[in-house]
């Protein structure tokens, strides 16, 4: 069996900063390991399309690709240019064709792809609509990273009509649905009425890495405490900079680190400077730093005393799992994905999300704990990890690759190999 998988983001890039570029290298591996032929499609519109090779893994470039005539577009820009209501609509025009070259650029891709390599099926991510003009012929799956519906309410930017519709299009077109939660599976059950089956995502041992000197420089010798992953309204930053108000008067002890790059706006300003700004009277106590690559990130995890991830609105977050794998002692928030990764009061933490008075409480609580009970609780959240082992969520993925391959088949209504 040959499988495409389509992604917008992939570790190769380097400015990457997202769970789905891991989750794509790390199922990529998990199938490839098993036997499976995987190519990887990686939509970068100023890259030249092609091949090229990463580790085992074959990656195809992927270019936009305009279907449309450029006198056409050109045209149609030009005559709602003429009229000033029509701003508002000119820019959504320029989205939706934008995201129509992107689906195109897909197609295109996977056919030259197939027409070398027969390609049985494909696995689309749902973010931007990549699989909307998908070649009704060929079995397809659909993996939801999440949906923009469940993270609206915590701040996400808004969703152009254009991205909405695109991505609704791609959804109700696959012939299977899967997602990494039951908290974004039942949502997409509900609103598509299509059954989802729930594929977790893989955590891959963790590489090795050292204090490098970079990383010595900034590390402190004081304990603290550590956030990382995007720095954002959804991911909880609101109501953790509230709960490290109390936590900095009760606890004189303890720094904290923010890792990672900012998303957005909080009150009009980037979230950095919202943390700095609402934290000031502890600054010396607060240090924020840029996104870092593992093998410098993962130090400042294993030093930290506790990990702090107050997620609103999470699929299956991955830093809960790296988390996990450096057997740290985790609080996060429960009502959505953590819930499938992790147990209150077995293995973690977790209080209700955008709960900060609550959260100040854990973090004062975890704080004073002695080193070998956080120890404890870090020791069972990695021993959870082997429900997630790269073999296991890799042959539930290819069963469900198989399944709908053999459904297509057995229907005539789909080339494929059934096996």
């Amino acid at each position: 069996m040959h499988i495409a998988i389509v992604t917008t983001e992939f570790i190769t890039d380097r400015s990457y900063a997202g769970g789905l570029a891991n989750y794509t290298y790390r199922i990529a591996k998990s199938l490839i390991n098993l036997g499976v032929k995987v190519t990887v499609v990686y939509l970068q519109s100023l890259k030249a399309t092609g091949f090229q090779r990463f580790e085992d893994i074959d990656i195809y470039y992927a270019c936009r690709v305009q279907p449309l005539p450029k006198a056409f577009v050109g045209g149609l820009k030009k005559v709602l240019g003429y009229f000033p209501f029509c701003n508002g609509l000119r820019s959504e025009v320029d989205r939706f064709l934008l995201l129509l070259s992107v689906a195109y650029g897909i197609r295109s891709a996977i056919d030259n792809i197939s027409s070398e390599d027969f390609v049985d099926i494909v696995h689309y991510t749902h973010l931007r609509g990549a699989g909307a003009l998908h070649d009704s012929q060929r079995p397809s799956l659909v993996r939801l990273s999440s949906h923009r519906n469940l993270l609206l309410a915590f701040g996400f930017p808004y969703t152009s009509i254009s991205e909405r519709f695109f991505e609704d299009i791609a959804l109700l077109r696959s012939d299977s649905m899967i997602a990494p939660s039951s908290f974004v599976g039942n949502y997409a059950e509900r609103k598509y009425k299509r059954k989802v089956k729930i594929v977790p995502s893989p955590y891959m041992a963790m590489e090795s890495f050292s204090i490098t000197q970079s990383v010595a420089n900034t590390l402190i010798v004081e304990p603290y405490a550590l956030y990382f992953g995007s720095i954002c309204t959804w991911k909880g930053i609101v109501s953790l900079v509230h709960a490290l108000m109390v936590f900095f008067e009760e606890n004189t002890l303890h720094h904290f680190y923010f890792i990672g790059r900012s998303l957005g706006f909080i009150e009009g300003i980037k979230p950095k400077e919202y943390i700095s700004s609402k934290l000031s009277s502890h600054n010396s106590r607060v240090h924020i730093l840029d996104s870092l690559p593992h093998s410098e990130l993962y130090p400042y995890i294993e030093k930290a005393d506790f990990i702090c991830l107050p997620l609103l609105a999470d699929n299956f977050p991955n830093v809960v799992l790296e988390a996990m794998a450096l057997r740290k002692c985790i609080i996060s928030t429960h009502g959505h994905g953590v819930d499938d990764q992790l147990t209150d009061k077995v293995n973690c933490v977790l209080v209700p999300p955008n709960d900060s008075d609550a959260l100040s409480k854990k973090m004062i609580e975890v704080s004073r704990m002695t080193p070998d009970t956080r120890a404890a609780y870090g020791h069972k959240a990695f021993e959870s990890l082997q429900r997630f082992t790269p073999e296991i969520c890799g042959r539930l993925l290819l069963e469900e690759y198989r399944l709908t391959v053999c459904g297509r088949i057995t229907n005539n209504n789909g080339r494929g190999r059934c096996g």
